[in-house]
């Protein structure tokens, strides 16, 4: 595998007999998880915003105008919020890379919050452990409603496959409209078991599912391999699976919330001195 290049100022690398992965300073963005020699991300090294592991916080998705709305006051912020383009400070610790993140006079004026942000990577026996954590430092609550983006490399784009419980979701590409899975146009059922559909991915979605309620979806990548995100769906009200174009190599399996959550009251809040941790995971099925 050809060198790992990224976009921040450092990578850091770690590596436990057969797994190693790369995380970009910018963003706290894990590049590769690196397993017998494949790199099971999407990593393209001109697309590095499209590549790898991006944190959405303090929201996922856009939301309405680009505006977050703030003890009545209102902040421009792009999509998927600003902690993806923003610079941590990263130490390395036995098989761990720590990622932090403070609050600053610059994030102040976009997302008024006084807060500490850590992300935790771990090498685990054929996968990646990930945990996150964000404290609100700040004397007021602070609302959030966080997503993660994986982009998994796809081999053949024809047989990309998922598990999911959701009946419906909200399809983005028809105005968020609730949609039935098998009426999206993207999506096949070819199974189901225990209300648990293996679902093929047949063109280019954008949906967000409603009651996914799996804490472990496989995802099936257009090869041999079989892929579990473990991720805690009490937490998340969405799964979102996304690719830009049916011609791309990847499938984005998302954990996240609906858009515009973090202004319709629909994320989540955490009151002053308190903080949400969540804790991923992607392991290689052996």
């Amino acid at each position: 595998m050809s060198k790992i290049i990224g976009a921040g100022k450092t990578i850091e690398n770690i590596t436990s007999e057969n797994i190693s992965i790369s995380v970009d300073s910018l963003g706290a963005k894990v590049l590769s998880i690196n397993i017998d020699g494949k790199n099971i991300l999407f990593y393209d090294k001109d697309d590095i915003k499209h590549s790898g592991i991006p944190i959405c916080l303090p929201f996922f998705g856009p939301l309405k105008n680009g505006i977050i709305k703030i003890d009545g006051k209102e902040y421009q912020i792009g999509q998927h919020g600003f902690f993806r383009n923003s610079e941590f400070n990263m130490i390395k610790k036995d098989n761990m890379i720590i990622c932090t993140l403070e609050s600053s006079d610059k994030t102040m004026m976009i997302y008024p919050y006084k807060f500490h942000f850590s992300a935790q990577y771990e090498l685990i026996n054929n996968g990646l452990k990930m945990v996150f954590v964000l404290k609100n430092n700040d004397e007021k609550v602070m609302d959030i409603a966080p997503g993660f983006h994986p982009y998994f490399a796809v081999k053949n784009r024809d047989e990309v496959y998922f598990t999911t419980m959701s009946k419906t979701g909200n399809d983005s590409l028809n105005g968020t409209k609730v949609t039935k899975l098998e009426e999206t146009g993207v999506f096949n059922i070819i199974s189901e078991n225990n209300s648990i559909k293996k679902t093929k991915v047949i063109n280019a979605p954008n949906i967000q599912l409603i009651n996914h309620r799996l804490n472990k979806t496989t995802i099936i990548p257009g090869d041999d391999n079989e892929i579990i995100l473990n991720a805690d769906m009490e937490i998340f009200n969405r799964m979102t699976i996304w690719r830009d174009n049916v011609k791309d190599y990847y499938i984005c399996v998302e954990p996240s919330f609906v858009n515009n959550a973090v202004n319709d009251g629909l994320g989540l809040k955490i009151e002053s001195g308190g903080e949400f941790q969540t804790t991923l995971s992607i392991v290689v099925k052996t």
